[in-house]
């Protein structure tokens, strides 16, 4: 709680990379956001091991061909993978996170892919733009339900970090569809106690395309014994 912070350990903080400076991004305030994406880019192992569902994908997308769009995403990802280093304060991390999200926002109005908006709004959310976030998604599912082709054909991330992990199996839609969903219901409302019908749709759905987490079936639990004593 920022506002319980003793005045005298303010200057502490901030030298210790806890707290930044109020002011909006601009690339002259922080500069490129330097990482050593030749490095990783290129190396298949390090990209699976830093995104393991990606190892279907990460061949096809070592090399982008002539697509500017496809290179502009791998870029995106793997400065993504950069923010989250434990070496990176936490200053340079909001400010990058911004750039991600401002060039990810010129992407995602000029061609609204279903995967583009999945890594929209992971990056959305993390900087705490969940209003922002849900709706990317619920656009995602809009998608989906008009029939919109679902396709890998550039690096992208799922919105959820859990499904970092999670093999994307022989049937990619069902994997994009699930994490949608389960992004919906884990950041819609604190708690399940809100949603009851809206959150057992989604979590049956979740369990019926095999995708629910030991988390969610805990929840399905629970909202499944509120719905029975009302």
């Amino acid at each position: 709680n920022v506002f319980a912070i003793p005045n005298d350990r303010v200057p502490k903080l901030r030298e210790s990379g806890f707290l930044s400076e109020n002011r909006p991004f601009s690339a002259t305030t922080v500069g490129h956001f330097e990482v050593s994406s030749s490095k990783i880019a290129f190396d298949s192992e390090v990209w699976k091991r830093s995104y393991p569902f990606s190892q279907q994908f990460v061949e096809s997308w070592r090399d982008c061909g002539s697509s500017i769009d496809c290179e502009l995403m791998k870029r995106i990802v793997l400065g993504y993978a950069h923010v989250w280093d434990n070496k990176t304060t936490t200053e340079l991390r909001l400010h990058t996170l911004s750039q991600l999200y401002g060039e990810l926002s010129q992407l995602v109005e000029a061609k609204r892919t279903i995967v583009r908006l999945s890594t929209f709004a992971r990056i959305a959310n993390d900087l705490g733009e969940r209003d922002i976030a849900i709706r990317a998604l619920e656009d995602g599912l809009g998608e989906i339900h008009k029939g919109a082709s679902i396709s890998a054909e550039e690096p992208f991330l799922p919105c959820l970090a859990e499904f970092d992990g999670v093999p994307t199996q022989s049937d990619f839609s069902s994997w994009i569809l699930a994490s949608l969903v389960a992004g919906i219901e884990e950041w819609s409302y604190f708690s399940s106690f809100y949603t009851l019908d809206r959150s057992r749709k989604r979590l049956e759905a979740l369990k019926n395309l095999g995708y629910l987490s030991v988390m969610n079936a805990r929840r399905l639990n629970l909202v499944c014994q509120l719905q029975s004593r009302l």
